[in-house]
């Protein structure tokens, strides 16, 4: 490159055809686009309440899916740190965090998996994401959403890569990031940590390398993209402005991260089971050149050998790809919550991929990334179509009077489908459009 290039210079383009988008950016170039009418997909109020229910599910012994850095430093104590409930508003909650530290000039917050602790993120994430992979096709590794937000001159994890078509959405502030293409910085006599897809540099100052950066730079509503390979840091004034973004990443995976990776792993465990409770292998050296692999490991291998020779492997890596599509490419979906049908109409929500495969006397569903399998009945293989092609469904004692379709939810098959893709959050009211 000769010199910074600033892309924002014109009016970013419209985000709004998937195939026009393939055909000039997808893994091309880096670009600013603009969201359909300008709004952006998320509302910061969303965001906060995801990141509220992120911290309750931590504090009450779940994972922790969120990072926090104050002037640079990762931060090891989090709850005076965390949102609150009397945080009314994303900047009101930083300006909390950033005022209760005398002398902090800098917070970072991220979250990753944004979309299994919010039900309109989830939803709105899915039908995003679902023109673009039934074009390009499912990532190898999974899609995600995360999120980063605060006030801070740089990413504190600093210049990286990680192998992410991404979408990066502007929610608050101007947000500016500085890119580089992936061969740039091979003759740069810099330290790059980590291989393959995810990588960082490390120990460097990439003041220099901005002046052969590319720039993007939007505003609430504006999309900055970039192709996976591309390094990438966010980059500010001083001091620097409160700014979120909500972040939708196409993940390229190794091979570790295959489908059948994932299949073959959990064959090999099964294979295993036990083998924490074996310290040692036996051993006997008199009376052999070399001695056998351990007995147990033999055992093991023929274990092994005969789950991925059989055709539950070909029935399991079926299975996984058919939730992985559902999920319209995420690898980790929200569970399923409790919940009843209630009496009127319901539709299947435009953004969710209805799949099912009919084996024997049983139909397995697969919806948001989530199996069922429910007997086999005609009013079941007369719903499922119904329900992809948009129809609405009348439900209990709010059916519309004669319709053709409400005699199918007495059906014990087609009844358990419903409430099944209702608990996934996969059915809206049927008046909606």
């Amino acid at each position: 490159m000769d010199g910074t290039r600033d892309v924002t210079g014109a009016a970013p383009a419209l985000l709004d055809d998937w195939d026009r988008f393939i055909e000039t950016t997808w893994e091309r170039r880096p670009a600013v686009l603009r969201m359909p009418e300008g709004r952006p997909l998320i509302e910061l109020p969303e965001l906060l309440e995801a990141m509220r229910a992120a911290a309750d599910e931590w504090r009450a012994g779940g994972r922790r899916t969120f990072s926090m850095w104050a002037d640079g430093t990762l931060l090891r104590s989090y709850d005076a740190c965390l949102p609150l409930a009397s945080d009314a508003t994303l900047p009101g909650y930083l300006e909390r965090v950033m005022g209760s530290s005398a002398g902090m000039k800098e917070f970072a917050f991220s979250q990753n998996n944004l979309h299994l602790h919010h039900p309109a993120i989830w939803r709105k994430a899915r039908a995003f994401v679902r023109g673009l992979i039934e074009r390009v096709g499912v990532p190898t590794d999974g899609v995600d959403c995360d999120t980063f937000l605060g006030a801070y001159r740089a990413t504190p994890l600093g210049v990286h890569s990680d192998g992410a078509s991404t979408f990066m959405m502007v929610l608050h502030g101007r947000k500016t990031m500085a890119v580089w293409p992936g061969h740039h910085f091979i003759d740069k006599g810099v330290r790059i940590v980590g291989s393959g897809l995810r990588r960082t540099i490390v120990e460097h100052d990439p003041t220099d390398a901005l002046r052969d950066a590319v720039i993007l730079s939007g505003e609430p509503g504006d999309v900055l993209y970039w192709p996976s390979t591309y390094w990438h840091t966010a980059i500010s004034g001083d001091p620097p402005p409160a700014t979120a973004v909500f972040n939708i990443g196409l993940f390229f995976g190794a091979p570790e991260s295959s489908l059948l990776s994932e299949v073959v792993g959990k064959a090999l465990k099964r294979a295993l089971a036990g083998f924490e409770d074996l310290h040692t292998y036996p051993l006997d050296l008199a009376g052999a050149d070399a001695p056998p692999a351990p007995e147990r490991e033999r055992d093991a291998l023929r274990l092994f050998r005969g789950i991925v020779l059989s055709e539950h492997v070909d029935a399991a890596l079926q299975e996984w790809w058919c939730k992985r599509v559902s999920a319209v490419g995420f690898r980790e979906v929200p569970p399923p919550r409790a919940a009843t049908l209630a009496d009127g109409a319901a539709r299947l929500d435009p953004g969710c991929v209805l799949l099912w495969r009919a084996a024997g006397q049983h139909v397995k569903v697969f919806a948001n990334g989530h199996a069922l399998s429910v007997p086999r009945t005609p009013a079941l293989l007369e719903l499922l179509p119904a329900l992809r092609a948009g129809v609405s469904v009348p439900l209990g004692a709010g059916a519309a009077a004669g319709s053709s379709l409400a005699r199918l939810v007495d059906d014990a098959s087609a009844r358990a489908a419903l409430e099944h893709l209702h608990a996934l959050d996969a059915l809206i009211a049927g008046e909606e459009r």
